[in-house]
């Protein structure tokens, strides 16, 4: 009966570990793609900013105030998101570095390690940048109100609040 015990708790340990096993493999594949999927994204982020960069460069191309409004927009979204892959690769960098930091046994890691956001700060900033060229230069274009909050948000992001509250205000007093 011993014998015949063991043998069930080494079967039910082995199935154990068998499941885990193919839970690992399914985290890792799961991991493995949506790495490829986010460097597909962001290429196709990075040739889209391209496309638009070079389109608002010519003249020739865009005759239209409206057109090239719109493309500025575009242009300051895709920024928009550019930041944001940044920061998660800037945030992973982070982490891993801070747990490594601790397991080693510091306690000094806190003080001693920082946050680098400059790669996600500067592509909010050009987004901020052609938010404010559209509210300058373009002031028919339809979708200044997304403009206003879009800007508001990102420059929180990049923890510049006060011109965050002054452009939510101008926002709320512009589109009631």
């Amino acid at each position: 009966e011993k014998a015949a015990a063991e043998k069930a708790v080494s079967e039910e340990e082995k199935e154990e570990d068998e499941r885990r096993s193919i839970i690992s493999r399914r985290k890792f594949q799961e991991e493995t793609n949506r790495e490829k999927y986010g460097e597909m994204a962001r290429e196709a982020l990075e040739e889209e900013i391209r496309r638009a960069k070079d389109l608002l460069r010519n003249e020739a191309y865009i005759t239209e105030p409206q057109i090239k409004a719109e493309l500025l927009m575009r242009l300051a979204v895709a920024y928009e998101e550019m930041a944001k892959y940044e920061w998660a690769d800037e945030m992973y960098t982070y982490d891993t570095t801070i747990e490594a930091c601790f397991d080693e046994g510091r306690d000094d890691c806190d003080a001693a390690i920082q946050l680098d956001r400059t790669r996600s700060t500067q592509y909010n900033r050009k987004a901020i940048s052609s938010y404010q060229n559209l509210l300058a230069n373009y002031q028919s274009f339809g979708r200044l109100d997304e403009v206003l909050f879009r800007m508001a948000v990102t420059l929180e992001e990049i923890e510049e609040r006060k011109e965050a509250l002054q452009t939510y205000t101008k926002l709320v007093k512009q589109y009631q």
